[in-house]
C-alpha cells in the first residue's frame, strides 16, 4: 500500500518510479497520479512536461503561469509549434509576445518541431531565434511555406546544434536570396524525408547543398528518403557525394519507375554512388509504377567489379499488386550471383523482408522459393527470410 505522510511511501521510490513509467502514454492517468501524493509527482510531471505543444497565443498565455515553478522549464525535453496554416498570411507565431520569453526558459530542450506555419518574411522568425542558445539536436520541418531561400537558411541557422533533420512538406516560393549572417556550419549527421520527393521537398532538399545553406552535409552518417522516382536520383545521387566522407546507412523506399523517355531523363544503375556504403535499405513493391524496380535493382549490385564496403543489406518486399514479380527464380538467381563475387567481400548479411497477407499460399511458399534460388548466399550464411504479414 502506498502512502503519503510525514514519511514516504512505503514502496521504494524507484518501484514508484516504474509504476508512473509504465503510464507514460497515459495522459489523464499521469495526472491523476500527480494529485495523488507526492510520491508520484515529480516523476509525472517528468512526462507531463517532456513534450509541450503550442497551437495558438491562447496554449502560450495558459503555460505562462507554469514558469512560477522552478522545476517546470528544465523537465521540458521537445517543443512543437504549430502555426495557422500555410494559406494563412497572419501567423501568431509572429505576433505572439509571450512565446519568446516561454521558449528561452526551456534550458534543456533538444528536439523542435515546427509544423503547419507561412514564414513571409525573415522577421517572422524573430521569435524562434531564442533557441538558437539551446542545445537541440533534432528538428522536425512539416508543411511550411517560405517566401524565399533565405528565410529558409535563417530558420535553419536557429539551430546550430542541430544533428538530426526531418525535412517533410517544406516550400520555397521564390529562389531569392538576402544576405545571411555568416555563422559555424551545421554538422548535420542524420536527414530523412519521409514523404515523395518530387511532389513535397525536392527544392528545398536541393537547397541544403547550396553553397549559402547553413548545413553541411560532410558529416552525413544517415540518409533515408521514403519515397522518389526516377527524376528524383539526380539529387539523391548529390547527396550521397556530399556525405561520402562519413555516410555509411542509406535507406530509399520505393522508386517510381516510370519511363526514362517521359522524364528525359538517362540515369543508368551504375551511377548510384553506392560503393563506400556499410548499410543498406531498400524497399521494393510489386506495383504498377514500381514493377521494373526489382531488376533494376538487381543491376546497381551486378554492374561493376569495383569493392564494395557493403556489409548489411536489408530489401524489403511490399506487396501492392496482384502480380507474382517475387516469385521469378532467375530475378533471385541473379541476386544471389551478385552479391556472392568477390567485390561484395564485406558483406555479411543479407536480409529479405517480406510484408505480404500471411494466409496467402503465395507468401506461404516464397521465403522457401528465394532460398532454393540463392544458394550461393545460403552457403555463405548471408541470407536471412524474413516473414512480417499483416
Amino acid at each position: 500500500m502506498l502512502t503519503d505522510n510525514a514519511h514516504d511511501t512505503s514502496l521504494p521510490q524507484e518501484l514508484v518510479d516504474l509504476i508512473v513509467d509504465f503510464l507514460e502514454e497515459e495522459l489523464l492517468s499521469l495526472q491523476a497520479c500527480a494529485l495523488a501524493g507526492h510520491c508520484f509527482l515529480q516523476r509525472c510531471r517528468m512526462h507531463l512536461f517532456r513534450t509541450v505543444r503550442f497551437t495558438d497565443d491562447t496554449s502560450s498565455r495558459r503555460f505562462l503561469p507554469l514558469l512560477l515553478s522552478p522545476q517546470i522549464p528544465p523537465l521540458v525535453k521537445e517543443i512543437l509549434v504549430v502555426g495557422s496554416g500555410t494559406t494563412t498570411k497572419s501567423q501568431w507565431i509572429t505576433s505572439d509576445d509571450i512565446l519568446s520569453p516561454i521558449l528561452d526558459s526551456f534550458v534543456n530542450v533538444e528536439a523542435v518541431g515546427i509544423l503547419s506555419c507561412r514564414f513571409g518574411s525573415v522577421t517572422s522568425i524573430q521569435k524562434l531565434r531564442t533557441l538558437s542558445t539551446k542545445a537541440v539536436n533534432m528538428l522536425r520541418l512539416d508543411m511550411l511555406q517560405f517566401e524565399r531561400t533565405g528565410d529558409f537558411f535563417s530558420l535553419l541557422q536557429c539551430f546550430p546544434s542541430l544533428r538530426h533533420l526531418l525535412l517533410g512538406s517544406v516550400y520555397v516560393r521564390f529562389n531569392e536570396r538576402h544576405p545571411v549572417p555568416h555563422s559555424q556550419p551545421v554538422l548535420l549527421e542524420t536527414l530523412e524525408v519521409p514523404f515523395h520527393l518530387s511532389l513535397t521537398s525536392v527544392p528545398t532538399v536541393g537547397l541544403l547543398l547550396d553553397p549559402q545553406s547553413p548545413i553541411t552535409l560532410s558529416h552525413l552518417k544517415s540518409l533515408r528518403i521514403a519515397r522518389l522516382s526516377l527524376n528524383d536520383l539526380p539529387i539523391i545521387i548529390s547527396l550521397v557525394e556530399a556525405s561520402r566522407a562519413m555516410l555509411v546507412d542509406l535507406f530509399l523506399g520505393p522508386i517510381r519507375m516510370v519511363s526514362a523517355s517521359e522524364l528525359g531523363l538517362t540515369i543508368h544503375p551504375t551511377v548510384l554512388p553506392l560503393y563506400h556504403l556499410r548499410f543498406l535499405q531498400i524497399q521494393i513493391s510489386d506495383g504498377v509504377l514500381h514493377r521494373r524496380l526489382f531488376k533494376w535493382w538487381i543491376n546497381v549490385f551486378q554492374m561493376s567489379e569495383q569493392d564494395w564496403c557493403l556489409e548489411d543489406v536489408t530489401i524489403r518486399l511490399r506487396r501492392d499488386g496482384s502480380t507474382r514479380t517475387f516469385h521469378d527464380t532467375n530475378q533471385w538467381s541473379l541476386l544471389d550471383a551478385a552479391f556472392t563475387r568477390s567485390c561484395m567481400r564485406e558483406l555479411r548479411a543479407v536480409k529479405i523482408n517480406i510484408s505480404f497477407p500471411p494466409r496467402s499460399l503465395a507468401t506461404q511458399e516464397l521465403p522457401g522459393l528465394i532460398r532454393h534460388a540463392c544458394p550461393s548466399m545460403v552457403a555463405k550464411a548471408l541470407l536471412h527470410v524474413e516473414l512480417n504479414g499483416w
